[in-house]
This record gives C-alpha cells, structure tokens and sequence, in this order.
C-alpha cells in the first residue's frame, strides 16, 4: 500500500492530466484521509482537468470531508474554468459544511 502511494504521488507531477487525474483518484480510494490534503494542493493545477477532477471526486466520492471547504471555496472564487467552478459549487453543497 505504502509504495503503491508512493508511485501514485510520483504521477501527480506528470505532464499528462489524464495520467494525474488516475493518479488523484487512486490515491483518494488507498487513504482519503492521509492523502486528501496533498490532492487539494493540486487545485492550482495549469490543467483545468485536474482542477475538475478533484472538484468532481470531492463531490460525488469524498463527501462530508470538510478539510475540502476551504480550498473549494477558494476555487470557487478565483478559478478562471466555469466548469471547475461549477464542480466546486457542487462539492460546497454535497459537503454541506456552514462556512460555504
């Protein structure tokens, strides 16, 4: 489990979005709760698709984990991609958290 986390962190740093996308949500399913803070780190992602894809996983798997408000809602305010956005909204409501 350890070194499968550890490749799958190693692929958070490559090029292809698809291949970070896989990566974040293998990691979600090994440990949510030891991984979800280095996940939320790629929320600035150059790839809107990253950006989408946590917000997504937060949404319809991570559900209830208010660790993720904070940073959805940073999301929500400042991201350029309306669709990153709308999957931040969507996860802000899933998680239904007072501070959103």
């Amino acid at each position: 489990k350890e070194l499968v986390g550890k490749a799958l962190l190693e692929c958070l740093n490559d090029p292809d979005f698809k291949v970070q996308c896989e990566a974040i949500d293998l990691l979600a399913r090994i440990d949510q709760a030891k991984y979800l803070p280095i996940i939320l780190t790629k929320l600035d992602s150059k790839h809107e698709e990253v950006r989408a894809c946590i917000c997504g996983l937060i949404a319809m798997e991570l559900k209830r984990d208010s660790r993720a408000v904070g940073p959805l809602m940073k999301v929500l305010r400042t991201d350029p991609d309306g669709t990153v956005r709308w999957w931040a909204a969507y996860a802000l409501g899933v998680i239904g958290d007072e501070r959103a």
